[in-house]
């Protein structure tokens, strides 16, 4: 009688499996507004843990929004109370300096480079340089339409280089949602960056690299507008200059040495 042997015949099959914990690679798929649901058909049959679904906190961006715009407004409040005319005065300076091209260019890399300055310091100072609010507007709102676009397509151009791997790895450690929030929502979820303060570069990038629908990502990328808009709204025009006023010499009748 043939004695059975205890291990499994599919032994060495299991030795040649990767090790426990290693996930697929979901890097080279396209991501063009792909459902959560048919994500498992494109990774295989097990569910990548990762891909839970992203529950959006509005309580918690609400707060965040209420509490920056009322920070902005009191700020600007003080500065107008106490400090008025060398406000003023400095952004005259700064305007006439960098000028027009010099603000569409701070705000094309400020929305364009993934770093956490914003430029909402810089739309009150253009304000107060004596530049027209709906000029302020248009090249606020133009600068960052454009840098989205340009975000998308160096986005787009990382995933073919090995360098962009290193980038998104880290993208994604640092910021795990991102990467989850443009999976699993696509345009809308860079229509969210963009009302958020929070840099738009992150979300457009990513939303690039994903490829996510062009012709929807050009429509989210108009709700950065709403925010613009409302700095330029409550930032607080400069008091006109008083006129010079022209002082006159009044000639007063010399007697030159007459004697009465």
């Amino acid at each position: 009688m043939q004695k059975l042997s205890a291990e499994p015949p599919f032994r060495h099959a299991l030795e040649v499996q990767e090790p426990y914990g290693k996930q697929p690679n979901f890097q080279n798929l396209d991501r063009s507004d792909t459902p959560a649901s048919q994500d498992a058909l494109l990774g295989g049959d097990e569910e990548d843990p990762r891909r839970e679904l992203v529950e959006i906190p509005w309580k918690a961006i609400a707060t965040k929004v209420a509490c920056m715009v009322v920070c902005f407004v009191v700020v600007t409040v003080l500065l107008d109370k106490f400090a008025a005319k060398a406000v003023a005065k400095v952004a005259r300076k700064l305007m006439k300096h960098i000028g027009i091209p010099g603000l569409f260019f701070c705000v094309f890399l400020a929305d364009g480079l993934p770093q956490p300055f914003t430029y909402v310091p810089l739309i009150f100072m253009a304000v107060q340089g004596d530049v027209p609010k709906p000029e302020v507007f248009t090249v606020c709102a133009g600068a960052s339409y454009v840098a989205a676009v340009s975000g998308y397509a160096i986005g787009l151009s990382l995933r073919s280089i090995s360098c962009g791997d290193s980038f998104f790895q880290k993208l994604n450690q640092d910021h795990p949602q991102v990467p989850l929030l443009m999976h699993q929502k696509g345009a809308f979820g860079v229509a969210l960056a963009a009302l958020l303060p929070v840099p738009l570069a992150m979300a457009t990038w990513t939303a690039g690299s994903f490829r996510i629908d062009f012709k929807r990502f050009l429509l989210a990328a108009c709700c950065r507008w709403p925010k613009i808009l409302v700095f330029v709204l409550l930032s607080t025009t400069p008091s006109p200059e008083p006129p010079l006023q022209e002082h006159t010499v009044k000639a007063e009748p010399q007697t030159f040495g007459l004697v009465q």
